[in-house]
């Protein structure tokens, strides 16, 4: 295979310039992925419910007696994915007892 020379820069000099570039663009998008992470999502009260599957009456009573935490966001009440996907766990040991 024949070698080319696209501009008159040296073969490490070629090579150090894109080994920065790409560290650069690496550490850029693990730094919006380590953003995104942290960020804990809302979800709405629909998809609470099917996510825990039971109905909306069931979720609204869970949220009265504390087994779900909301938040009022507006004049919306939505839920943190983590917390719900939490509660699963907790009713789910709390039922085989």
């Amino acid at each position: 295979m024949d070698n080319f020379i696209l501009s008159p820069i040296s073969l490490d000099a070629l090579q150090s310039s894109i080994a920065a570039c790409v560290k650069k663009e690496v550490e850029a998008a693990l730094e919006v992925n380590a953003r995104t992470k942290s960020k804990d999502d809302f979800i709405s009260r629909k998809d609470a419910a099917k996510l825990l599957s039971i109905s909306l009456p069931t979720l609204h009573e869970w949220t009265k007696n504390g087994t779900i935490p909301a938040y009022r966001v507006g004049k919306f009440v939505r839920y943190k994915s983590t917390e719900v996907s939490g509660c699963m766990n907790k009713i789910r040991t709390s039922l085989k007892r």
